[in-house]
């Protein structure tokens, strides 16, 4: 049995609230990174999801990433191809158990996530808030949003929610 952490938008190992849970599971870690070949096909108007900038930046924090795994133990696995398939694949090949990753706001991501989800339902999925300050749980008490930044940082403050503190995932 091992345990797949599917790395997405957060490709940081200090602070990866997703990576340290996996962490804290006995079994070995896979991490994988999915380079999905729809990002670099024309769409109807003839635009591709990915430029070469973006994909440039991408590549290169792909490599850090992996740097950063290794002084970990660990490594990062990247492959090309859909990315619910070459999850499905992962599970399949080395007997996962659970599949950690940071929530997505994207249609295609969220798909994705899903369509793995539905598939491999017998599986542990757990899915980590990471690319805001509070959760959506600690919102809850608020009705109404206001308008502006101003207030609503009054009603957050006047209520006492707390930001997370920070997780280290290389301990």
């Amino acid at each position: 049995m091992s345990t797949l952490v599917w790395f997405t938008n957060d490709l940081r190992v200090h602070d990866n609230q997703a990576l340290y849970l996996a962490g804290l599971r006995a079994e070995p870690l896979i991490c994988l990174y999915c380079v999905d070949e729809n990002w670099f096909k024309p769409n109807q108007y003839g635009l591709k999801r990915i430029g070469e900038h973006r994909w440039r930046f991408l590549h290169e924090s792909l490599q850090a990433l992996d740097v950063a795994l290794k002084e970990c133990g660990q490594r990062l696995c990247i492959q090309l191809g859909t990315p619910a398939d070459l999850v499905g694949n992962i599970i399949e090949q080395y007997n996962v158990s659970a599949v950690f990753s940071n929530s997505q706001t994207g249609f295609y991501e969220n798909n994705n996530w899903k369509a793995v989800k539905d598939k491999y339902s017998a599986l542990d999925f757990t899915s980590v808030e990471s690319s805001t300050l509070f959760t959506k749980q600690q919102l809850t008490h608020i009705d109404e949003f206001p308008k502006t930044f101003s207030k609503f940082r009054q009603n957050v403050d006047s209520t006492k929610n707390h930001i997370d503190p920070l997780v280290n995932a290389t301990k």
